[in-house]
C-alpha cells in the first residue's frame, strides 16, 4: 500500500524539477567547500589527511546547509501543489489511513 502511495507521490511531483534543485544545491555546496579548502590550503599542507579536510568541507556545505534548505523548499512546493490542486480533499475521502499518507510523503521526500 505504501509503495503505491509513494509512486503516486512521484507522479504528482515529477514536473516540479525537485531533483534538479537538489543537484544544484549539492553542486553549489561542493563548490563552496572546494573554495574554502583552496583558500585555506596552506593550513592543510603539513597534515597527511588533506583528502579528509576536502571531504569535510564538501560535507559541511552540501549536507548541512544547502540540502536542508532545498528540502524545505521542496516540502513547500509539495504542500503548495497539494493545496492548489485540492489533492488533500481527495485524499481525505479515500479509505487510506492518514498515517500511510504521511509515511508515503515522508519516504518520497527522503528519497
Amino acid at each position: 500500500m505504501i509503495t503505491k502511495l509513494i509512486t503516486v507521490e512521484h507522479l504528482k511531483m515529477r514536473r516540479t524539477y525537485i531533483w534538479f534543485m537538489l543537484l544544484i544545491g549539492t553542486i553549489i555546496g561542493c563548490g563552496l567547500g572546494l573554495f574554502l579548502y583552496l583558500a585555506n590550503l596552506n593550513a592543510f599542507v603539513n597534515t597527511n589527511n588533506q583528502f579528509l579536510a576536502l571531504w569535510g568541507e564538501f560535507n559541511i556545505f552540501s549536507s548541512q546547509i544547502f540540502i536542508p534548505l532545498f528540502l524545505a523548499i521542496i516540502v513547500g512546493i509539495n504542500v503548495q501543489t497539494e493545496k492548489s490542486n485540492r489533492m488533500l480533499n481527495s485524499l481525505r475521502t479515500m479509505s487510506i489511513k492518514p498515517s500511510f499518507i504521511f509515511v508515503s510523503k515522508s519516504f518520497y521526500l527522503c528519497n
